[in-house]
C-alpha cells in the first residue's frame, strides 16, 4: 500500500480536532443573524414534476451523509438535514456554507432541473460503486486509509425511473475523479434568488447543559415541558417533533443557524439542536420509538 498523503493525514486531524471542540463547546446564545428572514420562494404554482408519474416531493438528485465521529444526535437520520436536495418539482434544498450552514431553499424551472439531473447522469454516476471499506484509492492514484470519516451518500433518479443509491466512506470511490467531480458539483451548489428553507416539521433536541463561563443565555423559547423532559434524561438528549408552526416560530425567535445553542429556563441552562425536515419527510413513528413520551 502506498504512504497516505500528508493532506489526507492534517484533513483527518483537523476534523477530528473540530469536532471534539463542537461537542465541548456548545454556543450560550442564539447566533445573531444578519438581516436574513425565513421567507418563501417568490413565484406563484410550482412547476410541473420533471418526470412524468413522480410525485413533487421524489427525489431526483441527493447527496446525504452517515457520520463517523461527531455528535450523538447526528447519528439519527432524523437528526440532520441532506447537504443537497433537487426534488421533482424542481425544489433544491440545500445546505449554504458560505452562510454559517443555513438551510436554504430554490425553486428550479423544469428545464434547469431536469438540465442538472441530465448533468450528473452524463458525469458517469452510473459507473461508480459504493465503497464502505476504511482504505481506499484517491484521485492522484495514492492509496490511504482513514478513520471516522463519514459516509457520503448519493442518491440519482435514473432513466428507468429508479432511485439509485451509493455509499461511500471518506468518498473513496472506484473512479475517483468522476466521484470527486459529482460531489463537488452538489456540495458546492448554491443559488443567487434562494431564500431560508421553512419546514413543515422539524427535530429538536433538549439536554441539559452546564452552565456558559462567559455569557448569559437567552430565555427558553418554547413550552417548559420540554425542558422538564430533559431534566429526566440523566443528561441526555431528548427528540421531540416540531410542528410547522413551532418550527416557524424557532426560526422568527431563535434564528436560522442549525447549530447547538445555550438558553436558560429559571437559571437552568438548557441546550438545544433545530433539525428541519425535507418536504415528505416524517420521522415521527422514529422518534417515538427513540425518545418515548413519558
Amino acid at each position: 500500500m502506498k504512504p497516505k498523503r500528508l493532506s489526507s493525514i492534517i484533513s483527518v486531524a483537523l476534523l477530528a480536532i473540530m469536532l471534539s471542540a463542537l461537542a465541548a463547546c456548545v454556543p450560550a446564545q442564539p447566533i445573531p443573524q444578519t438581516g436574513v428572514e425565513p421567507t418563501l420562494p417568490a413565484g406563484g404554482e410550482p412547476p410541473a414534476v420533471v418526470i412524468p408519474g413522480l410525485e413533487p416531493e421524489d427525489i431526483l438528485v441527493q447527496l446525504d451523509y452517515e457520520p463517523g465521529f461527531t455528535l450523538p444526535e447526528f447519528r439519527f437520520p432524523f437528526g440532520r438535514t441532506p447537504h443537497f436536495t433537487l426534488l421533482a418539482d424542481g425544489r433544491v434544498i440545500f445546505v449554504d456554507e458560505q452562510q454559517d450552514s443555513k438551510v436554504m431553499v430554490a425553486q428550479l424551472s423544469a428545464e434547469e432541473a431536469a438540465a442538472l439531473l441530465e448533468q450528473v447522469r452524463e458525469m458517469g454516476f452510473e459507473r461508480l460503486q459504493s465503497h464502505t471499506d476504511m482504505c481506499g484509492r484517491l484521485a492522484d492514484g495514492s492509496e490511504s486509509c482513514i478513520a471516522d470519516a463519514s459516509t457520503s451518500v448519493m442518491r440519482v433518479r435514473m432513466e428507468d425511473g429508479s432511485l439509485r443509491e451509493i455509499k461511500n466512506y471518506a468518498n473513496f470511490s472506484n473512479e475517483p475523479q468522476t466521484y470527486d467531480a459529482i460531489f463537488n458539483l452538489l456540495n458546492e451548489f448554491s443559488q443567487a434568488d434562494a431564500s431560508i428553507y421553512l419546514p413543515h416539521a422539524a427535530t429538536l433536541f433538549v439536554r441539559m447543559a452546564p452552565a456558559p463561563e462567559m455569557s448569559s443565555p437567552a430565555d427558553w423559547p418554547l413550552d417548559p415541558a420540554l425542558v422538564e423532559r430533559a431534566a429526566s434524561a440523566a443528561g441526555e438528549s431528548v427528540a421531540v417533533v416540531l410542528s410547522a408552526e413551532e418550527a416557524a416560530l424557532w426560526q422568527s425567535v431563535v434564528g436560522v443557524d442549525n447549530m447547538p445553542i445555550t438558553f436558560q429556563l429559571e437559571g437552568q441552562p438548557v441546550a438545544a439542536h433545530f433539525v428541519p425536515w425535507l418536504p415528505g419527510q416524517d420521522f415521527s413513528a422514529e422518534i417515538e420509538a427513540e425518545f418515548p413520551t413519558p
